[in-house]
């Protein structure tokens, strides 16, 4: 029994080990983006300092972080990440945001355009709908 006990206290051991050691590093590596962005993209470093995501410690690479086969994944410094950041990947951990989004049009992007509610915005109620509307964001 003692014995039983022992081997897995030590499994657990080397579980949470390899686990910090895999936080630890991209905790360093979350130190080396930000050493670099602050030097070479000063507005993007600022950006994400002055972000909520920087205040409940979200990293790069939480957001960045891409699956091989992506259209834009490309490795930099030994992590493969994506440049751009979509809404599946907020999805991760806004899922009722990334829902919410799904559901509506813009989601459909190109579609809207020849869409039955554009044409109706625009040519039905006239120009007032669509200020208000589409053009209260897109100008």
């Amino acid at each position: 029994m003692v014995v039983k006990t022992l081997m897995i206290s030590v499994f657990i051991f080397i579980l949470a080990s390899s686990a910090w050691a895999g936080e630890a590093s991209v905790e360093k590596l979350q130190g080396k983006c930000m050493t670099c962005h602050k030097r070479e993209s000063p507005g993007l470093y600022n950006q994400w300092v002055n972000s909520k995501h920087a205040k409940r410690n979200v990293t790069c690479y939480g957001c960045h972080q891409a699956k091989k086969g992506e259209p834009d994944a490309f490795t930099h410094e030994g992590l493969l990440i994506a440049t751009l950041v979509t809404p599946k990947d907020c999805g991760k951990c806004h899922d009722k945001q990334q829902d919410e989004v799904a559901k509506s049009h813009h989601a459909k992007a190109g579609s809207i355009l020849d869409s039955l509610d554009n044409y109706l915005a625009d040519v039905m109620v006239g120009r007032p709908a669509v200020t208000a509307g589409c053009e209260s964001c897109h100008g």
